[in-house]
């Protein structure tokens, strides 16, 4: 066997360590490996990982790409499927039936003072939400927000008695004046939130 045969099957077997790396990940911690992890490891294989997804939807798209077989595309596409939860759809519906859960059982949103970083992070998001559904319906599209998450938004507003703003279609803006429940989060536009943190 030439080197250069050694070489392409150590390179294959590097792979699909990598994409195992991943999976086992993903099956321990509920959730794909963090490009801004402080964990060096966590990071470079979050990185690997962000570049192969990148490329798995080049080839789906082209018919090609660098570092890409139909193997790797389908191998990729499968542990993507086992985890559509934490695609971006899936990060976006689960925060968000958090926070309808929440208002459906106890009517508001955990206070802005919570600790508890799982609800923080829920809070950081709805503020951002917030923040989006407004700018959507004034006709800038920004945060990945659609006119179905709009009007899911708009909903959970509407439970709350917060102010909903009308489509673009109209003139006058549709307010709810009704009294808000101040010991959830703030507004996201006075809250300091990082924006591109958890707009997903």
């Amino acid at each position: 066997m030439s080197n250069e045969e050694n070489t392409g099957i150590n390179k294959a077997a590097e792979w699909n360590q990598r994409l195992d790396e991943v999976r086992e990940f993903a099956d321990k911690n509920s959730r794909w490996p963090s490009t801004t992890a402080k964990d060096t490891d966590e990071k470079a294989l979050a990185q690997w990982w962000s570049r192969y997804k990148y490329y798995y939807k080049k080839y789906r798209e082209t018919g090609q790409a660098a570092g890409m077989t139909r193997g790797r595309a389908d191998a990729i596409e499968k542990l993507i499927s086992s985890h559509k939860g934490f695609e971006r759809d899936g990060v976006w519906n689960s925060r968000y039936k958090k926070v309808a859960q929440r208002i459906d059982e106890v009517g508001k949103l955990w206070s802005y003072k919570t600790t508890n970083p799982d609800e923080e992070k829920v809070l950081r998001w709805w503020n951002q939400q917030k923040t989006f559904y407004r700018k959507f319906r004034k006709g800038d599209r920004v945060g990945g927000m659609t006119a179905e998450r709009a009007d899911r938004v708009e909903g959970l507003l509407k439970q709350l008695n917060q102010p909903i703003i009308a489509d673009t279609s109209t003139d006058t803006p549709q307010s709810v004046n009704m009294q808000v429940d101040t010991s959830a989060a703030p507004d996201a536009s006075a809250a300091q939130t990082n924006i591109t943190g958890d707009a997903q």
